[in-house]
């Protein structure tokens, strides 16, 4: 590791560097080896033997030669001895696996350390490279972290993910058992959460005992993970990174990713009508969007239906620009379908293709609640609405206790067919709401607690709900049970009534907000005379519709006066629609204008588009599903996009069964195949976030401004990362350089006895 890596990594827990140098040994039993370092001393003693000498003439020469040369000679064989001694010494030592202990607790760690690995498995870590995906590096480079573990250390395993998984938490001591659990992990096709992976390393790190502990994390420093567009948490990220910081760990980062790499990528793929019916055209809209620096000209987008390849275009993708391609479709039957749009494959495929499931209906189903349902004509609370939406007959209720029930043919004001059921304000507690696409409630004096609770998960789920006020509303009782903290349904408070319907001493007219809201887009550039139809409505009598701060709930139109006439808010999948008045003409003349059947067919519509979104999810999101009551706990065998199956049944409360899939980790189709009573099946696709496929990168010299305090030892170098890894893992460890240096003294002790036999040779021949 280069001088420049290791001295930042020398200063961590410098704070904790203690004075004195210990050493400890990974194999201390072979310490017991160093009772061999007395053979050569032993040697050397028994060639000190005296035995029976004899005169000759010429050993008088060779005796004067050994007196004239006796001290160097045997200080020649006493260094020989010392090098020979020292040889098995520092060999039996380098076999025993010393380490530096003390100089600084979390880097030699002769002391147990517990290790965490965090691995980015966003979807940009699924990239290609030349022979493996960039999140099969990091488990490669992460094996082999643990494989070079010192004995005694402990290690953990995080995955980064949206929500994050904590892979091994506890500190294990099991290197084998971490070693495939790496082997095991994947990377998701989704998006990170980089506050809640921090807590979740936080308690990861808390729940160990021993004192020194390092982080390292393995990703590609994509923008979308490190400094996400939009994200309002970044306090709390802040406070995370410097709870890291108190505990004196300073992480190392290894970066994996590269810049300017190329992508392109379907981003959107939707219909423009809200809700699809059999036999009526079907506009389609995808768009593809190309990420690299340079324009890429003709590239191929192909739809699929239902798997059968479909039209095809080809259009030129200028650098960074989303490009729209629009296609055409008619359904011939009902059910779940599925569009696929695929561009041309690159190395970040999961991108490449986004799915749509389309619900075709037969008609859709409405149910009107009337709080003051009369059997005279017009008389009850919703049959101008009855009448607006299902222009063919008028729904007259013979008896109020009895359902009225008609479908409505497609008319000129293009809403598909209808099937309107109306029941009183009394019965809506036993109705299963999960029938129906859209709920419209008219002059209902407030709901019951059960009944709140039903609406809020019936609209959280993808249902529409469409709230009319009247002279029987209790704006006390519809607050207290829909706009509170636990259940904040409505998109306003209702507020106190504003007009006298009876007196008619006055009139508010409509003002259309410069056509914005899509439930009057239509009217825009109009002619005078159609335009009177909406902006000429005399409203005598109206709620005060009061939108909480920071509300995200739209205004689509307001009276002359300035407050709300009509405000909706998507909750959830779902979405609420409220008015300020009367869906009759009590209260407003709107009912008597041609702009009513208009509008409220638009509203229809818009109330129903939450039952396409629930079909349609992003990896990381749960998939869910709310059925009758009467489905009961019914088996469900769940198909997923690698063919594999799974066996779930309906989960089941006091109001519905549903179906709760938990976040998918891979986009594809999901099928579901429910078993009686209800058994039918039911589709799901699940896309990639946008955010992802933007190969956008956060630099190492900028990481510490994208996520505050957070201040890690990059290692940037690609050449360096196998290095790196090792050095990581071993440092504090010097049983390396001892065997270095016995290799050395071998070769030392060869050259030295070599040497002074060649000299005594000499001096006995002189």
């Amino acid at each position: 590791m280069t001088d420049a890596l290791l001295n930042p990594l020398l200063s961590l827990n410098a704070d904790a560097m203690p004075q004195l140098l210990a050493l400890g040994f990974g194999a201390p039993w072979m310490l017991w080896g160093m009772a061999a370092g007395t053979i050569p001393v032993v040697i050397h003693l028994l060639n000190k033997r005296k035995y029976r000498q004899t005169q000759w003439a010429a050993m008088r020469f060779l005796l004067a030669a050994l007196r004239k040369n006796k001290r160097r000679i045997e200080l020649e064989q006493w260094i020989l001895l010392a090098i020979r001694t020292l040889l098995v010494l520092l060999l039996i030592l380098a076999m025993s696996r010393p380490v530096l202990e003390s100089l600084a607790p979390a880097l030699f760690a002769g002391q147990r350390s517990h290790r965490v690995l965090v691995l980015d498995g966003s979807m940009s870590m699924t990239r290609k490279l030349t022979d493996q995906t960039r999140f099969e590096r990091a488990k490669s480079l992460a094996r082999q972290i643990v494989k070079e573990a010192r004995r005694g250390d402990v290690l953990s395993l995080i995955l980064m993910a949206d929500p994050p998984k904590v892979i091994v938490g506890e500190p294990s001591p099991n290197l084998e058992q971490v070693g495939r659990e790496i082997d095991l992990i994947q990377a998701t096709q989704g998006g990170t959460d980089l506050t809640a992976t921090f807590a979740s390393l936080r308690r990861v790190l808390e729940s160990s005992p021993l004192p020194n502990k390092e982080v390292l994390f393995l990703t590609d420093l994509q923008r979308a993970t490190w400094a996400r567009p939009g994200s309002d948490n970044s306090a709390a990220l802040k406070l995370e990174v410097d709870k890291l910081n108190a505990a004196k760990i300073r992480p190392v980062l290894i970066d994996l990713g590269a810049s300017s790499e190329p992508n392109t990528a379907v981003i959107n793929l939707s219909i423009t009508s809200p809700v699809v019916t059999m036999g009526v055209p079907v506009n389609l809209r995808a768009q593809v969007r190309n990420f690299t620096t340079q324009s890429k000209p003709s590239a191929r987008v192909r739809l699929y239906v239902d798997g059968q390849l479909g039209p095809e275009q080809s259009v030129d993708l200028p650098v960074g620009e989303p490009v729209t391609i629009n296609f055409t479709y008619i359904f011939r039957d009902a059910g779940d379908h599925v569009f696929e749009a695929v561009i041309d494959d690159d190395p970040l495929g999961a991108d490449d293709r986004r799915r749509l499931v389309v619900p075709v209906k037969e008609k859709l189903r409405i149910l009107l609640v009337d709080g003051d349902l009369k059997p005279e004509p017009f008389a009850a609370e919703t049959d101008y609405l009855a009448q607006a939406l299902s222009p063919a007959e008028s729904l007259q209720a013979a008896d109020p206790a009895t359902p009225n029930s008609a479908t409505a043919a497609p008319s000129d004001t293009g809403l598909p067919p209808i099937a309107l059921e109306v029941i009183p304000e009394s019965r809506l507690n036993s109705v299963e709401v999960g029938l129906y696409d859209v709920i419209m409630m008219a002059n209902v004096s407030q709901p019951s607690i059960p009944e709140a609770a039903a609406l809020d998960k019936y609209v959280r789920q993808g249902g529409g709900l469409v709230i009319f006020t009247g002279d029987r509303v209790s704006p006390e009782g519809w607050n207290s049970r829909l706009a509170v903290a636990e259940r904040d349904l409505l998109p306003a408070m209702i507020g106190q009534s504003i007009g006298d319907a009876v007196k008619k001493t006055g009139a508010f007219l409509i003002d259309p907000l410069g056509y914005r809201h899509p439930l009057v887009t239509a009217y825009e550039g109009a002619n005078p005379s159609v335009l009177s139809g909406l902006t000429q409505v005399a409203t005598l009598q109206y709620h005060k519709l009061i939108r909480p701060p920071e509300s995200t709930a739209r205004v689509a139109l307001a009276f002359d006066s300035g407050d709300p006439a009509v405000i909706e808010v998507s909750k959830g999948r779902g979405r609420v629609v409220m008015i300020a008045t009367s869906a009759d003409s009590q209260w407003t003349t709107w009912p008597l204008h041609p702009s009513y059947p208009v509008v409220m067919g638009e509203m229809a519509l818009l109330a129903a588009s939450g039952r396409t979104g629930e079909k349609n999810s992003l990896v990381g999101e749960p998939i869910e599903q709310a059925y009758p009551a009467s489905a009961g706990t019914a088996t469900v065998a769940l198909r997923t996009p690698d063919k594999g199956t799974r066996e779930l049944a309906l989960k089941v409360d006091s109001e519905s069964s549903y179906l709760r899939i938990d976040p998918p980790d891979v986009s594809g189709l999901y099928e579901a195949e429910i078993g009686p009573p209800l058994s039918r099946r039911e589709k799901f696709a699940v896309n990639v976030p946008v955010v992802e496929s933007d190969p956008a990168r956060v630099e190492a010299s900028a990481l510490k401004e994208s996520v505050p305090g957070f201040d890690p030892v990059v290692i940037k170098s690609a050449e360096e990362l196998t290095k790196a890894a090792e050095d990581v893992a071993r440092r504090g460890e010097i049983h390396r350089p001892l065997l270095i240096a016995v290799l050395a003294l071998i070769l030392l002790e060869t050259l030295m006895a070599w040497w002074i036999g060649r000299r005594v040779v000499r001096v006995s021949t002189t």
